[in-house]
């Protein structure tokens, strides 16, 4: 069971704000929204790294305080000792 590794992060209204105000700061509509959503959590929680197959997106919504946007490896090769 992977539960013990994750927290659950409540999402107040002021996320969803501060995600759609990020898209229509960046000029981006659908699916980024999501993304946005990832991206501002990842900041409130003061994340040091955001992994994604996706860095194009995610860095055209991030902003100062964002974490860094990397890519994993393709295929992934890490290896969790847990």
């Amino acid at each position: 069971m992977l539960s013990p590794f994750f927290t659950q992060i409540d999402m107040a209204a002021d996320v969803y704000e501060a995600a759609l105000l990020r898209c229509c700061a960046a000029e981006v509509t659908s699916g980024a929204v999501f993304d946005a959503l990832h991206l501002v959590v990842a900041e409130k929680i003061e994340a040091d790294l955001l992994l994604t197959f996706n860095i194009k997106d995610f860095r055209r919504l991030a902003v100062k305080e964002s974490p860094l946007v990397a890519a994993p490896p393709d295929p992934p090769g890490l290896v969790f000792d847990f």
